[in-house]
C-alpha cells in the first residue's frame, strides 16, 4: 500500500505530506535491512506509529497485531496503548481484541492513562467473554469506570455473561445499571 500510495496509484489524503511517505517507505526498507533483530522490531514498531500518523489505520493495526503475537518483541508491552487506540478508531470489526488478548491483565494495570486502561479492560474481557471464560470477563468488566464511555457496554455483556452463566438475579442488576 505504502510503495503504492508513493508511486501516486492510490490517491494521498491532502492533510499529509510528501515527506511523511517518505519517511514510512525509509522505515520500511531500516526494517527490512536493520542489522540486528532488535533494530528490525525496534523500526517495526515506529512503522506502526508512522501508519498511525498516516491516517493508514489498518495498516497500523497489522504491525501492532504482529507485535503482539511475539511477547519477546522490543516494543511488545509500547504496543498495547496503541492497540486500544486502534480498537476505538476501527471499531469492534476489526478484531482487536484478539491481538489485546495475548496481554495478561497485569500488563494493562501498568497503563497510567485511565481511558487507555478501561478500554484494554474491556477488549480483555470481550475476549475472555468469546472464549467463555465469563467469570474472568464479569471481573474486566467490572473495572470499568462509570466515566468510562464504554461503561453502558461493558453492563451489557456483563449481564450477557450473568446470563451465560444462569445467573438472573446479577443480570437483572448489570442490565439495570444500564437503564440508569
Amino acid at each position: 500500500m505504502l510503495v503504492l500510495a508513493f508511486v501516486g496509484l492510490v490517491s494521498i489524503p491532502s492533510t499529509t505530506r510528501a515527506d511523511d511517505y517518505d519517511a514510512a517507505v525509509a522505515l520500511s526498507r531500516v526494517r527490512a535491512q536493520a542489522s540486528s533483530p532488535r533494530d528490525r522490531e525496534i523500526a517495526e514498531y515506529e512503522l506502526g506509529v508512522k501508519l498511525h500518523e498516516l491516517g493508514l489505520r489498518q495498516a497500523s493495526y497489522a504491525r501492532f497485531a504482529a507485535i503482539a503475537r511475539q511477547p519477546g518483541h522490543a516494543r511488545h508491552a509500547e504496543a498495547l496503548p496503541w492497540l486500544a487506540a486502534l480498537a476505538l478508531e476501527l471499531g469492534e470489526a476489526a478484531d482487536v481484541e484478539e491481538s489485546v488478548g495475548r496481554y495478561g491483565e497485569e500488563a494493562i494495570d501498568a497503563i497510567a492513562d485511565d481511558q487507555t486502561r478501561w478500554t484494554l479492560d474491556y477488549l480483555l474481557a470481550r475476549y475472555a467473554y468469546r472464549n467463555h471464560g465469563y467469570d474472568k470477563a464479569l471481573h474486566l468488566f467490572a473495572k470499568i469506570d462509570r466515566r468510562s464511555p464504554l461503561y453502558a457496554r461493558a453492563q451489557i455483556q456483563s449481564g450477557l455473561a450473568h446470563v451465560a452463566m444462569r445467573r438472573t438475579t446479577p443480570a437483572l442488576r448489570s442490565f439495570s445499571q444500564v437503564a440508569r
